[in-house]
């Protein structure tokens, strides 16, 4: 059942688009607020579709983003655990929230957990010890199977250049759901490039080398269709 007479969803005019350890993302920004009661939101969801191909993922929230903060300044930014909150009529509630694909994270799991267990058998390895650790990773991911589990681990980026559509659903604690306005966004093949380029810093968290910054792409969000 859909309540929309209690709550108001004012979203930001763009979308921040990446792909990261906890594969594919999406994070966007706004504020709600009550109309005309207290409401509790127990949590807010994305239902993504992708024009070509009829792709339909489910984005869950993760974590509270601080209202500001630069791109590149990611792997620092303070991150706080997503977690239920009250809007009322007098207080409303500006948030930054960064969503994952956690059924795709699931099945990226085993992959993550294979290429960390092989890098800590290489990196304890005796001959390690005589070896800089620079040149051991570079080793390290030339190696036949680990360069076959890079790229298995890449393709759980579905990102592709196309149109999508996104619909923020909102739980409320009276058990009602609030479906906003469908939004839309455009990916080009550029956005594409640079997405494929996180695999590295991936493989670099897991391997505990130096941080390597993410690349999320800032998108325009739209309430209408922009491409045919």
């Amino acid at each position: 059942m859909f309540d929309k007479t209690h709550l108001n969803n004012y979203v930001s005019n763009s979308v921040e688009v990446g792909f990261n350890q906890y594969g594919p993302s999406l994070a966007i920004d706004g504020t709600i607020s009550a109309r005309d009661k207290v409401v509790f939101v127990h949590e807010m969801t994305i239902r993504l579709i992708r024009k070509k191909g009829h792709l339909q993922r489910h984005f869950d929230w993760l974590a509270f983003r601080p209202d500001r903060y630069k791109t590149e300044e990611y792997k620092t930014v303070d991150l706080k655990m997503a977690s239920k909150f009250m809007v009322s009529p007098d207080n409303s509630y500006p948030y930054n929230i960064f969503f994952v694909d956690q059924d795709k994270y699931g099945e990226m799991k085993s992959i993550l957990q294979e290429i960390k267990t092989e890098w800590n058998f290489a990196s304890h390895a005796p001959r390690s010890n005589t070896q800089d650790k620079t040149s051991l990773f570079e080793e390290f991911i030339r190696k036949p199977d680990i360069a076959e589990s890079i790229n298995r681990l890449g393709a759980f980026s579905y990102w592709e250049e196309g149109e999508y559509c996104i619909e923020i659903i909102i739980t409320t604690g009276q058990s009602y759901q609030l479906a906003e306005t469908k939004k839309y966004f455009f990916l080009t093949e550029e956005h594409i490039q640079k997405l494929k380029t996180n695999t590295l810093p991936i493989i670099k968290d897991l391997c505990t080398q130096s941080e390597v910054p993410y690349v999320f792409v800032k998108t325009e969000l739209n309430d209408v269709p922009q491409k045919s």
